[in-house]
């Protein structure tokens, strides 16, 4: 039975080996083009919920991967954990199991794993990085002015402009790190990417549409 027309690309293209990986400033509706992607397509989608795919097959602890997502974690939060964690637990230390670097490494290879088997579209978590030595991905940095991002976070969380300022500069802050911390690499340099786009010019739709395009375009020629 063929697949319904929705799940394929405007050409008819089946996604069964271009991935798109998709970096982005906070606020500049990454996982909003990364779900409407994964839907045109008919693939999967991760975001968040590469956390639990990560932890039910490392057998660690999903609040583990959580206290390290997308952040290089402090001492004060190891310890904070460690207090709570069982004396019969692995050690939560920086360098221990459980440190960020270990964490870094099992969420990474789980990724690699997920790459060898189908397409996906992932957000976040410096896919780019960890699928860099294969020539079927589809890589996106995406940015926005501040204004765009205050204004479109103000409207989804219900906060004030105040609040979410301070949240935007914090995850942005915090995204960085992580990427300078395990890649060397400065966030958001346009070298490191396929394409970057700015989607408080171009707008989600077009940028969906740009994005799509240039995949089945990958797709297509093999």
């Amino acid at each position: 039975m063929a697949k319904p027309l929705c799940l394929l690309g405007e050409r008819g293209i089946d996604m069964k080996r271009t991935i798109i990986t998709i970096a982005r400033q906070y606020g500049c509706g990454g996982s909003e083009i990364g779900k409407r992607l994964a839907e045109e397509f008919g693939i999967d989608f991760y975001d968040r919920e590469i956390l639990k795919i990560v932890a039910d097959e490392s057998g660690v602890k999903e609040s583990y991967f959580h206290l390290a997502d997308e952040k290089v974690a402090s001492s004060l939060l190891y310890k904070i954990v460690s207090g709570l964690t069982p004396k019969s637990a692995a050690p939560l230390s920086e360098g221990g199991p459980l440190g960020d670097e270990n964490l870094f490494k099992i969420q990474s290879e789980v990724i690699r794993n997920l790459a060898e088997k189908s397409s996906f579209v992932i957000v976040g978590r410096l896919a780019e990085y960890v699928l860099k030595d294969r020539s079927n991905v589809v890589s996106v940095y995406l940015h926005a002015d501040e204004e765009f991002r205050i204004r479109r976070m103000s409207e989804i969380n219900a906060m004030d402009e105040t609040e979410t300022v301070k949240l935007l500069k914090k995850r942005d802050r915090e995204r960085a790190e992580y990427c300078r911390h395990y890649t060397g690499r400065n966030w958001g340099d346009a070298n490191y990417y396929t394409l970057a786009i700015d989607t408080g010019r171009v707008g989600i739709n077009q940028t969906v549409e740009i994005i799509r395009k240039l995949a089945e375009s990958m797709e297509a020629d093999g």
